[in-house]
């Protein structure tokens, strides 16, 4: 939920950075799935939650799904 925050595929994980600050690292095994509310930076990495199955969820910045 930081804005500037982005998605990084790191192997068979998914990782969130903020700058190049690693805040959280997840085994993509583990995950259902994702919410996210800037669609640019997940859609790029959207491949490997693709290959997996993991779902993602688009809001707007007030918190409406984003129609993709």
């Amino acid at each position: 939920m930081t804005q500037g925050a982005y998605l990084h595929r790191d192997g068979e994980t998914i990782a969130i950075k903020v700058g190049q600050e690693l805040k959280l690292r997840v085994p993509i095994h583990t995950l259902e799935g994702l919410v996210c509310w800037d669609r640019y930076h997940a859609l790029r990495r959207a491949g490997l939650c693709c290959e997996r199955g993991v779902g993602i969820s688009f809001l707007t910045e007030q918190g409406k799904f984003w129609r993709v």
